[in-house]
């Protein structure tokens, strides 16, 4: 964790001698966090859980990205991961890899995620996603897809469809997400947001 720590401090050093972005925003209605990304591919990313419990109880995550775009209209970003519950109850790590293809510009975009990690008490784990996205109109569009992973910590098998909403610096997806296990029969109404600023 010191090492991550480390790092998110060496990269925010570096923030004020180049041109930087710095990110705020919220997860699935669960987490919120902050990020600086100070050079053109680089960055990193403080996780932390929204006070729904007792402190102890609380998450804290550290992670280093790196975000790529390649000349036939994939793009994307890989981010490394390590975090724990303040009372050190549980901890784990792992990587992501999130990208996005544009098939026919906006109106048609499909979109993947691949998540391996290791939990500390459930072990490893293996996350994904597959979602197709399009945007009719300027700023708005619907998304729809499958995936497993975590909405809070462990995976469970999920269809879900949702709006987005995209400016140049704000992205907004309410999503609605019902299970298709029998594990849980529990509808779940989120919202994730992306703030970002260019320095």
């Amino acid at each position: 964790m010191k090492f991550f720590l480390v790092i998110l401090l060496f990269l925010l050093g570096l923030s004020f001698a180049q041109e930087s972005t710095y990110m705020l925003g919220i997860k699935n209605s669960k987490y919120a966090y902050m990020g600086f990304q100070p050079f053109k591919h680089w960055g990193g990313v403080y996780v932390n859980s929204l006070f729904s419990q007792d402190v102890e109880l609380q998450y804290g995550r550290l992670a280093v990205f790196y975000v790529f775009e390649t000349s036939f209209n994939l793009r994307g970003y890989y981010v490394f991961f390590s975090g724990m519950r303040y009372n050190m109850d549980y901890y784990d790590l792992g990587s992501e890899l999130d990208v996005e293809y544009d098939v026919a510009s906006k109106y048609l975009q499909l979109n993947g995620v691949l998540q391996p990690r290791y939990d500390s008490d459930i072990k490893e784990m293996i996350g994904y996603s597959l979602a197709l996205k399009t945007l009719p109109f300027e700023e708005i569009g619907l998304l729809v897809g499958i995936r497993n992973l975590p909405e809070y910590r462990d995976t469970e098998r999920r269809v879900f469809i949702g709006g987005t909403f995209e400016t140049t610096h704000l992205k907004i997806v309410p999503e609605i997400s019902f299970p298709l296990s029998k594990e849980t029969e529990l509808m779940r109404v989120t919202i994730s947001f992306n703030y970002k600023n260019f320095i």
